[in-house]
């Protein structure tokens, strides 16, 4: 008796394996496909950017969002905002979006290029395949 219930027992999990996409035979399949950049916002004209966010198709390792690899320069500065202006990490609502929050007192006004750069990892480890830009004008500073 004990035999058969084993039996019905493994089909039963190789059922439910199998209706997960895998089986009792198969491992875990590694992730080998980079991250895609789907959007970044905002873009173009807009009144004021109170966030900065970069969106893609994976989930997004929290360590690699960061000023080097997040970039956000002013087009009348030198130099690329600076890790003190905000911060910059993964959106608590969703994993697969990079966000920049700026600092209290950092007003985004003007013309921005925003650069998400090969540094963005998927949370396989993964970089993404190539470098993606865009521009926005912000008219006038963040509400309180």
């Amino acid at each position: 008796m004990n035999f058969f219930k084993t039996i019905l027992l493994l089909g039963m999990v190789s059922a439910f394996l199998a209706a997960c996409g895998g089986s009792v035979e198969e491992g875990h399949t590694p992730d080998t496909t980079a991250p895609v950049f789907i959007k970044g916002d905002p873009e173009g004209t807009v009144r004021h950017v109170c966030a900065i966010t970069a969106a893609f198709d994976d989930p997004i390792e929290a360590s690699s969002v960061t000023p080097q690899s997040f970039i956000i320069k002013s087009d009348s500065a030198a130099e690329p905002l600076a890790a003190s202006t905000g911060t910059w990490e993964i959106s608590p609502s969703s994993d697969t979006i990079a966000l920049f929050t700026p600092s209290s007192g950092v007003s985004l006004i003007g013309t921005y290029t925003v650069t998400v750069t090969t540094g963005i990892t998927n949370t396989a480890g993964l970089n993404l395949a190539a470098d993606h830009s865009w521009t926005f004008t912000a008219s006038m500073p963040c509400p309180p």
